[in-house]
């Protein structure tokens, strides 16, 4: 029974995957094109980002932030501690369970391995397996809608993710359209991404001919990066848009990075020292 049931989770993460790759091809690949004529629209004048943002520059808890002295868990333990702790961005990377359902993760691979299952590679879990699961033997691993309630009991928090392309099926499993923030990879994803109905969009992207071309408000680099471009983040900035830096170790860099010629609207950190008080700073 146990071989068969490997053999089935198999063949369903093939046909996953092959499914996945003709919807892409299918759907989301002309998208920029129908943008830029108009024929899509969402596209914002400014940063979509509003009044949710809390200082300037904000921070975004990287990977769930920080639990326990553990990072890059993902887990409910570190977005509780997140939330509680005065962020009001949470990264959580996600990934697709061998039904079809989004669960906090960076890779399987890595996932496996710190959840007791190394010998299933990158192979995911069924969704019901997560319920026995521990990452690192103590950490609560996490679908999707499990986040739901937890996010409406923080209405000025925004769920930021970077690896869903599930557009449709990510709003279905997190129907909080004003708390979720995606990052994507091009103008073909991002308009997809505001045709789906997701509100806020960022593209990570090193091409500032796209950035114009396609009217991108919102866009994601590395700090390293934004420090070799001259004065064009500060111009993008003061023209209404937002940058996402990723990342730095501490929030307490911020200032530093800002100085090298890296400002941002919202920095990926690893931990917030400030907030360690329960009060945002």
């Amino acid at each position: 029974m146990k071989v068969q049931k490997t053999k089935i989770a198999a063949a369903a993460l093939l046909a996953a995957l092959v499914l996945g790759t003709g919807v892409h091809l299918a759907t989301d690949w002309p998208m920029g094109f129908f943008g830029r004529m108009g024929w899509i629209e969402g596209n914002p004048e400014t940063c979509p980002l509003g009044s949710k943002l809390g200082r300037t520059p904000d921070f975004i808890a990287h990977a769930g932030g920080e639990a326990d002295g553990a990072r890059y868990t993902n887990s409910l333990e570190a977005i509780r501690a997140s939330l509680d702790s005065g962020w009001r961005f949470i990264e959580v990377d996600l990934r697709r369970t061998l039904d079809g359902r989004y669960f906090g993760a960076h890779k399987v691979k890595e996932f496996n391995a710190r959840t007791g299952r190394a010998s299933r590679w990158v192979l995911p879990p069924f969704a019901d397996d997560l319920r026995t699961l521990r990452i690192d033997g103590r950490f609560t691993p996490v679908l999707l809608s499990d986040l739901v309630e937890l996010f409406k009991a923080h209405p000025e928090a925004v769920l930021v993710t970077d690896k869903a392309r599930g557009y449709k099926s990510l709003l279905a499993e997190f129907p909080l359209p004003d708390q979720l923030l995606v990052e994507v990879s091009n103008a073909d994803e991002y308009y997809a991404a505001l045709a789906a109905g997701i509100r806020m969009v960022a593209v990570n992207t090193k091409d500032w001919n796209e950035v114009e071309r396609a009217g991108i408000r919102m866009m994601v680099a590395s700090p390293e990066w934004l420090s070799t471009q001259g004065d064009r983040p500060k111009r993008f900035l003061e023209s209404g848009g937002c940058i996402l830096a990723a990342s730095l170790s501490d929030c307490g860099e911020a200032g530093r990075a800002a100085e090298r010629g890296a400002p941002a609207t919202l920095y990926y950190c690893d931990r917030c020292a400030a907030f360690g008080s329960g009060e945002r700073p």
